[in-house]
């Protein structure tokens, strides 16, 4: 999308190749994208920024409410004195607003501040750079509703949105300004090497493991829950070569992003029922696994459970962890929801029925291939 100028090509219209931003051909040190601006880093510790204009988030003093678009780089501006901000070491975009880390270890922020994620102990919107307040030396930032700073410590403090404890303070905030308009300690955490935000939970990671805290209801943050935290829980990791479905494809696979390489599967559940076709010796009427997913499996499922089957959604969580049987009921571990990304392996959870489209066809397209 190119509505607000985020390419930075002079112009708003939309590209399905990259395009150069104008005038920085050369000379960049980092890159940033936050929501409908983008910012550059320049060699010389300088900054740059582009997109929509509004709130401030361009850095460039001026505050305006319209959404105007900005389609080349302009200047982020000191705070005191109109020049150019210099002195930075890296970047960090979020929703219409950007921070810098300076080379003397501190934070400045610009852009929206509705949350107080300018952290400068107001939510006033601010269109050139502001110190964050009572900070100290730190050597990493990260911003998305709320921002993040890595101290020099190996601690981390956060401040901004808090409505689901995304500060990590063991606190949350459900009324205006619904966060923390300065720096909170993040509970229980040092070492840390590794910061990333989402726009309502936070993740650091430390020599030996990682650990997010925040909203929850689709698992973000990894400790095998849909439970929100307040303060940061340990990512669970699978073992090595484990397989708990006993599928054929390790746990490993299953999380793998390539579709050759397993397709982002449940671990936890066998999504592979599909590969039920082969009778085995000893039964020539039964099903029996082979690991590998082909037509055969596809018809055979098709026949077997047909595209109305169904039993309650009570039963069938009860039933989630149990080995499917051959009757045509109703099986957790069978349905799958519609494609939720632009993978077709990246499937919604159940929804409740088994039917063609979205479970015999589309696992179908989703498992075509040999894990073992």
């Amino acid at each position: 999308s190119n509505s607000t100028g985020q390419l930075g090509d002079g112009t708003t219209v939309q590209s399905t190749t990259p395009v150069g931003v104008s005038g920085l051909s050369s000379g960049v040190a980092a890159i940033t994208a936050g929501s409908r601006h983008s910012c550059a880093l320049t060699v010389a510790g300088s900054v740059k920024c582009w997109g929509q204009r509004s709130l401030g988030r361009l850095g460039d003093g001026v505050l305006s409410t319209m959404s105007e678009p900005q389609t080349t780089p302009v200047e982020v501006l000191q705070e005191a004195d109109g020049a150019p901000l210099s002195g930075v070491a890296a970047i960090a975009a979020g929703s219409a607003g950007t921070c810098a880390l300076t080379t003397a270890q501190a934070a400045k922020c610009w852009g929206w501040n509705v949350y107080g994620k300018l952290g400068d102990g107001t939510t006033a919107h601010s269109a050139v750079p502001v110190d964050v307040a009572n900070l100290g030396q730190v050597v990493a930032i990260a911003q998305a509703n709320h921002t993040c700073a890595l101290t020099a410590a190996g601690g981390v403090k956060c401040w901004g949105r808090n409505d689901f404890g995304q500060l990590g303070d063991g606190t949350s905030v459900h009324q205006p300004p619904f966060g923390s308009p300065t720096p909170k300690d993040v509970v229980g955490l040092n070492g840390v090497s590794l910061l990333s935000l989402g726009n309502l939970y936070s993740c650091a990671a430390t020599a030996g493991e990682v650990k997010c805290w925040g909203s929850n209801n689709v698992g973000s943050l990894g400790d095998g829950t849909t439970t929100p935290s307040l303060t940061p829980v340990q990512v669970l990791a699978p073992v090595v070569g484990a397989d708990s479905d006993l599928d054929g494809c390790t746990d490993r696979q299953e999380l793998s992003l390539e579709p050759a390489a397993g397709g982002r599967r449940d671990f936890k559940y066998f999504w592979d029922f599909y590969d039920v076709w082969t009778h085995p010796p000893s039964d020539p009427s039964g099903w029996e696994r082979n690991s590998v997913i082909n037509i055969f499996d596809i018809n055979a499922t098709g026949a077997r459970f047909g595209s109305g089957a169904t039993l309650s959604k009570q039963d069938a969580l009860a039933e989630a962890l149990s080995e499917p049987s051959d009757d045509t009921s109703y099986h957790a571990a069978y349905d799958r929801g519609p494609v939720i990304g632009a993978n077709n392996w990246d499937r919604a959870p159940p929804d409740g029925s088994i039917n063609i489209v979205d479970d015999i066809l589309g696992v179908a397209a989703q498992f075509g291939h040999d894990c073992t």
